[in-house]
């Protein structure tokens, strides 16, 4: 049931230690809804931030690195998060970057492809499996961790990536917006 699978899905999240990952201090469940009462993390949101103005390109990779390590020891237990943005990631005062959003998390139980849990899509960082019922796995993280840091460096959101896969947008080149990154770095991101 719904019930089972978010008391399940809570205490895997609450297993989670990490500087990088918002701590769960209860678990909250009335009627037919179920909450997760995280830990208060001071500072903006990556969003906020680059809503000013596009990050260099050693802070934007820091950021990320940050990530990273969280969502790596999320795959490690089996955790798959299938929302990462730059909405989801807090950036404290003291530049610690922490993944505080773990609404759609779900259980990727004995490496397989999940297609349960909610869907949660945000163009631009939502890889097109996203959209329908294919099944989504750690490579989901990735894409949109690339394409989070895409949003870091451009301060521009990617094109989204169901549009991209029709054929009707092409994602704009990291050169366009800024022509001293290295090729390395941009096949990265882009390939990712």
């Amino acid at each position: 049931t719904t019930r089972t699978r978010f008391r399940r899905e809570a205490k895997l999240l609450a297993s989670l230690n990490h500087p990088n990952i918002a701590v769960i201090h209860d678990i909250i469940e009335e009627d037919k809804s179920g909450y997760l009462i995280l830990e208060y993390i001071p500072g903006q949101t990556l969003a906020e931030r680059i809503a000013r103005e596009p990050l260099e390109f050693e802070e934007a990779l820091s950021i990320a690195q940050q990530v990273a390590e969280a969502v790596s020891v999320a795959h490690k237990n089996n955790v798959v998060h299938r929302d990462l943005k730059p909405g989801n990631i807090k950036i404290t005062p003291d530049e610690r970057t922490v993944l505080v959003d773990y609404g759609f998390i779900i259980e990727d139980e004995g490496g397989n492809n999940t297609t349960s849990g909610a869907k949660a899509m945000t163009p631009g960082f939502s890889p097109p499996e996203r959209y329908g019922t294919g099944p989504t796995d750690a490579r989901t993280d990735v894409y949109s961790l690339a394409a989070t840091l895409y949003a870091a460096i451009t301060g521009a959101i990617p094109e989204d990536a169901l549009e991209r896969a029709v054929g009707r947008e092409e994602l704009t080149c990291l050169h366009a917006w800024n022509p001293s990154l290295s090729i390395g770095v941009v096949r990265a991101v882009e390939k990712a």
